[in-house]
């Protein structure tokens, strides 16, 4: 376990190096830290460390759309979203910069769809009190003040924030 760990913070920080990114996924790092994740669960006692070097690793060589398109087509998405709802909050958080990557690209989000992520994604930032609470005590109140100098508690799509509804840059 210990030299598993060891090889994914090697492997993670390698993959750090924008001109060693390509070399890592060519040499199968990509396809080791699935791997990892994979046997995670059924190779005895779960290594926290293994896991988040593993998932930091793979968010580092997921910047690039390549090696990002070859960790969906590894089956590295439902791995990561059962890693973001680790009690672990490094794993959790490494799991879900990786998930942030692949979400950039069609294929990243249909396979995030497919794997039950985004429910996953919110129950995450749900958990969270202190960074939930207050945006939600925030949208309450906007709404609340909406509601009331309209007369109305509905807002029209002229009230969406900029970006919201679809509109350009959406997606």
């Amino acid at each position: 376990v210990l030299a598993a760990a060891a090889a994914a913070a090697a492997l993670s920080r390698l993959s750090l190096a924008a001109d060693l990114k390509v070399a890592v996924a060519a040499a199968g790092g990509a396809q080791a830290l699935l791997a990892l994740l994979a046997a995670e669960g059924r190779c005895g006692a779960r290594s926290s460390a293994t896991a988040t070097h593993a998932a930091r690793g793979l968010a580092n060589l997921s910047v690039h759309l390549d090696i990002a398109a070859a960790i969906v087509a590894g089956g590295g998405v439902p791995l990561l979203v059962g890693l973001v709802g680790s009690r672990r909050a490094e794993e959790a958080e490494a799991a879900s910069a990786v998930l942030a990557n692949l979400s950039l690209h069609e294929s990243g989000r249909r396979a995030l769809l497919r794997a039950g992520g985004v429910a996953r994604l919110v129950a995450l930032v749900s958990s969270l009190p202190c960074a939930y609470a207050p945006v939600t005590a925030y949208l309450s109140s906007t709404h609340a003040s909406d509601a009331a100098s309209t007369g109305s508690s509905s807002s029209s799509s002229a009230d969406a924030a900029p970006g919201a509804g679809g509109g350009e840059g959406a997606g």
